[in-house]
């Protein structure tokens, strides 16, 4: 049986530094690439429906 990370570790892998996330923020704003999502109405359709099928199986689950 292979060996598995320690929970830290995976945590600690997706951390990011502030100066990178800087830098990402920085390179979004200046390329234009941060804009609003928009979807067709067929496809927030399918993604309203999809969502509100999840939160009814938490919802069971939980009960």
């Amino acid at each position: 049986m292979g060996k598995t990370k320690p929970q830290w570790l995976w945590e600690s892998s997706r951390m990011m530094l502030p100066k990178h996330k800087e830098v990402i923020n920085r390179q979004l704003k200046e390329t234009g690439l941060k804009r609003r999502l928009e979807l067709h109405e067929d496809e927030l359709q399918i993604a309203m429906e999809n969502i509100s099928l999840s939160y009814a199986r938490k919802v069971e689950g939980i009960r």
